[in-house]
């Protein structure tokens, strides 16, 4: 009998498709092997080129494969899925160093003032992000644009962009049949703002693997490395999907920044920093639902008690990171502003105003009607409720008020 919730079950279909899978791998396919030299091979095949761009991106990459192969517990199916996901950042980072010396100026394309959306996951990020991109001085970064970067948007055919778009809505969809219940806790659509992980994935330097599946070695490795060819792909993504266009200052959003914050201001100096806050005891279970959606694709969920474990853990260290450089005399505290989380869903448009007003964002006519036409569209819970308790993780909300003091201070 299954002793996962039902939201956790997998889908019908997973156990026969393990099987051809299975059956495919002791035939040699080669698209299923995870071994360094076959990716690399195969997504050099795929592309036609050849040149992955400056930077080790190397010796992440092994340590996740590893760390993979050691601990994922993953099924045929995906062991599979993760090794093409690999594939196709090697085959983004490939078309993105070739657009590189098709369209050497890319790299003169301003990033000025971008706005970070930053915080605790499950705090209000992704509402802010979707509220910003109503502003019309501000550029988002959407879905299938983050995945799909090169060539440029503006440099590519109707026929070329509508692919892309394709292939972000066939992922975004399969993603949702691999973990039915994941749609509850977190939207993805290909026309729709989305967090700029991608970029920094594609120089395998990304804490967003670590909440794939148990990853140790290569996330004491991120706690180490300085982040620096990330940001530089993070740049250069942002450049080429800008290149050819108006100059507007980015909405970005991805709570994994607190982790790397020193080099996203090395990266970019004027970045303007959003960070919202609600009471951990809230935030911190439904992430560790969250990454039992997400371990879902790949294999089964970890026990509730595990991910409730992990995830107290793996966000107090990049808490701390995060903290480290917020506190430091190098922080320019005039370009960060705190939000309250009940704030932000009490009053969404006067949230958005405020931003504006402290950053000096230019407000447009028309803003507040597209804000309150937004919050009308996407109410909470239009996709079903997203189900979770501190107890089913073990978790107890003294002890997590006491572990994240800042932050259940900061969402009083």
């Amino acid at each position: 009998m299954n002793s996962q919730p039902a939201r956790f079950n997998s889908p019908w279909w997973r156990t026969p498709v393990n099987g051809l899978v299975f059956l495919l791998g002791k035939l040699g396919a080669k698209r299923l092997r995870l071994d360094l030299d076959s990716l690399l091979s195969l997504s050099r095949r795929a592309t036609g080129l050849s040149d992955f761009g400056p930077g080790d991106f190397q010796t992440p990459l092994l340590l996740l494969l590893q760390d993979f192969q050691k601990h994922s517990e993953a099924d045929p199916l995906g062991r599979a899925l993760f090794g093409r996901n690999l594939r196709f950042l090697l085959e983004t980072r490939l078309r993105a160093t070739q657009a590189l010396k098709d369209y050497p100026a890319i790299l003169q394309v301003p990033v000025e003032k971008p706005l970070f959306i930053l915080g605790l996951p499950r705090t209000g990020t992704t509402f802010l992000q979707g509220l910003l991109s109503q502003v019309a001085c501000l550029r988002s970064y959407i879905n299938w644009q983050g995945m799909s970067p090169a060539p440029p948007p503006s440099v590519s055919s109707k026929r070329n962009i509508q692919s892309r778009i394709a292939h972000s809505r066939q992922r975004n969809s399969f993603i949702y049949k691999l973990s039915p219940g994941f749609i509850t806790a977190h939207e993805l659509h290909e026309n729709e703002p989305d967090e700029c992980n991608h970029p920094m994935m594609t120089a395998f330097q990304s804490f967003l693997f670590g909440v794939y599946f148990h990853s140790p070695d290569y996330l004491n490795y991120l706690f180490q490395c300085d982040f620096r060819d990330a940001y530089y792909w993070h740049k250069v993504h942002l450049q080429m999907l800008a290149f050819g266009l108006e100059n507007k200052s980015w909405v970005l959003k991805g709570p994994a920044h607190l982790g790397s914050l020193t080099a996203l201001l090395q990266a970019y100096p004027d970045a303007r920093m959003v960070f919202t806050h609600r009471d951990p005891a809230d935030s911190l279970p439904s992430l560790a639902s969250l990454l039992r959606f997400l371990h879902q694709v790949f294999a089964s969920p970890p026990p509730a008690k595990e991910a409730g474990k992990f995830t107290v853990e793996y966000l107090e260290k990049i808490l701390a990171a995060g903290q480290r450089t917020r506190t430091s005399a190098q922080f320019p505290s005039a370009q960060a502003l705190d939000l309250k989380y009940h704030d932000l869903v009490a009053d969404p448009v006067g949230t958005v105003l405020k931003i504006l007003g402290h950053f000096k964002y230019e407000e447009d006519p028309g803003l507040v009607s597209r804000l309150e036409a937004f919050c009308q569209a996407n109410k909470q819970h239009r996709k079903g409720k997203h189900h979770y308790s501190l107890e089913e993780f073990g978790l107890e909300s003294g002890e997590i008020r006491q572990r994240f003091a800042f932050e259940w201070e900061q969402s009083r």
